[in-house]
């Protein structure tokens, strides 16, 4: 293992866990001890934990990449990986909902692979172009205000659509999840308002977070954990969230 592929894998066990330790790292890694203390040394001065007495903890950040088209090559294996477990929850003939979410467009992909007889309902624009080319099932769009990252829509024309419909399930992402604060953020106000009128639009809901989400905060807090009937991460993430008691993690 490259020191590259070890500092990727210190920071996973960050996001999901908030805390490491030397000798576990060491061990995990099967290096001394020495060399974990070096790494995150060089991984605090470029501003990714904090070393404390024995180890390191995360440093929540605040950064965003607004596009999802940008955000799309991000941790592809992890996101196609969670996308191929929510499959599983779509039951053919449903109408189900897509949001703004770069795991949704692996999703999309994988409906249309599968073949997937359903109903897809979307605000998203790159998940439409990716219907558009496949004339077996019915898509709908809910448009509305072009949302900050110039990908979907949100706003009082969107929310007032979508409450329109009742969706057998609906995904959708997070800007950052805070595990001690069961909190489920997003980057602005409009699009947390428009998340909140899907889940009250939903008889199922499902929230995609990969192992990264966990250590990431966003200007508006639209939901908690257990507003969710699933939650899907990475298969790396340890235990199930204390905070989410009453919903389901795969």
């Amino acid at each position: 293992m490259t020191q590259a592929e070890r500092h990727e894998q210190i920071l996973r066990l960050l996001a999901v866990q908030r805390q490491v330790l030397v000798k576990d790292l060491a061990r995990e890694f099967a290096v001394t001890e020495d060399c974990i203390r070096k790494d995150l040394t060089s991984l605090e001065k470029d501003g990714h934990l904090k070393r404390v007495h024995g180890g390191a903890v995360s440093v929540r950040s605040n950064f965003h990449i607004m596009k999802a088209r940008d955000r799309e090559v991000e941790n592809l294996q992890e996101k196609t990986a969670m996308a191929r477990k929510a499959l599983s929850l779509i039951q053919p003939g449903s109408l189900v909902f897509l949001g703004v979410s770069s795991t949704n467009i692996q999703l999309a992909k994988l409906m249309i692979e599968e073949n997937i007889d359903v109903t897809v309902v979307t605000n998203m624009t790159q998940i439409l172009e990716l219907f558009a080319e496949d004339e077996r099932r019915r898509v709908l769009f809910v448009g509305g205000e072009l949302n900050t990252g110039r990908d979907g829509f949100v706003g009082g024309l969107t929310q007032r659509q979508i409450r329109e419909f009742n969706f057998a399930v609906s995904f959708m992402g997070a800007v950052g999840v805070n595990l001690d604060k069961d909190a489920v953020m997003t980057y602005n106000v409009e699009d947390g308002l428009t998340k909140k009128a899907v889940l009250e639009s939903s008889r199922r809901t499902v929230l995609f977070a990969e192992s990264a989400k966990f250590s990431q905060d966003g200007a508006f807090i639209f939901a908690h954990l257990s507003d969710f009937d699933v939650l899907i991460t990475g298969d790396d993430f340890p235990q199930r969230p204390a905070a989410a008691e009453l919903t389901e993690v795969v």
